[in-house]
């Protein structure tokens, strides 16, 4: 139930719709085009929705569904305010100071605070899953994935920006 309510009232929100339907994904890269934001998350979030089916078969509950889907709309929308894509795409004031991991962390913390109840456990795994979706601190990572949702939403998050990248280049060869 919350987590629908936070994931509808984020993609409902007027601001945050106008700049998810326009973003890039990246400067350069992966999905690094108007709207790819968008088909980028989409992405990850049906991989991570086959994969909660097929582990369910095996592992019953123990992976949240609702945690993957959160993982995969969240952990890269603080793009929306890292990047500047009015003209060109360039990083932001924000996007240079703060970057995109903090920036959505900062959105989730604006949305559940306007659901009554919002669980707390709920929103510190959402953070999680966005603050540790690069994997590793080499990767700019602010923390590791300490739960089996963050592991799949890294891995997903990063073989699909992989696969986009690889289609991007044989598309130019």
């Amino acid at each position: 139930k919350f987590a629908r309510e936070l994931a509808v009232l984020t993609l409902e929100d007027p601001e945050i719709k106008r700049r998810l339907v326009r973003a890039p994904a990246a400067k350069s890269v992966h999905h690094a085009y108007a709207g790819g934001l968008l088909e980028h998350s989409l992405s990850v979030c049906r991989i991570l929705d086959s994969l909660s089916r097929h582990y369910r078969l095996y592992y019953g509950p123990a992976i949240s569904r609702d945690l993957l889907l959160l993982g995969g709309l969240f952990h890269d929308i603080g793009k929306i305010y890292e990047l500047s894509f009015e003209r060109g795409t360039e990083y932001s004031k924000e996007g240079q100071l703060i970057g995109h991991h903090v920036l959505g962390c900062e959105l989730v913390d604006r949305i559940t605070q306007r659901i009554p109840g919002f669980p707390e456990e709920l929103r510190l795994q959402t953070k999680h899953l966005i603050l540790a979706h690069h994997g590793k601190l080499e990767f700019g990572s602010p923390k590791v994935p300490h739960t089996i949702e963050a592991l799949l939403v890294h891995y997903v998050d990063d073989l699909d920006s992989k696969v986009n990248t690889i289609l991007e280049f044989i598309g130019e060869d």
